[in-house]
């Protein structure tokens, strides 16, 4: 199994309180991303192209190591993938795309990414 098959589990999905109510407000993109960008920037992902909409969660792949799950509505075909995770998560972030650059993993769905804010 290589590493782009490995499954993943999700961190921020709703946990059940102690009255056994469902926290209903989800996690702010922003910071959700912002937790995942190490101290020299660095950002692990992993993208999910062709989603039904474009959206951030968090989870821990096989290795036990925090990764940035974002679904994007853009395709896996001749780099849209990759365009469209840089547009996204500078929208989010409110900085240009400019300062989002794919180190590694340019034709795979784990990514290194270099975040400068």
């Amino acid at each position: 199994m290589g590493i782009s098959d490995a499954p993943f589990f999700l961190l921020n999905d709703p946990a059940p309180r102690h009255d056994n109510t469902m926290d209903d407000d989800p996690p702010d993109p922003a910071s959700l991303i912002r937790a995942h960008i190490a101290a020299d920037g660095v950002c692990h992902v992993k993208a999910i192209p062709g989603a039904d909409r474009d959206d951030v969660a968090s989870g821990i792949d096989v290795n036990g190591r925090p990764v940035l799950l974002v679904r994007l509505r853009a395709k896996a075909v001749d780099g849209a993938a990759n365009k469209g995770l840089v547009a996204y998560l500078a929208k989010e972030l409110g900085v240009a795309k400019s300062c989002i650059v794919v180190e590694q993993g340019a034709t795979s769905r784990q990514k290194r990414l270099r975040i400068t804010l």
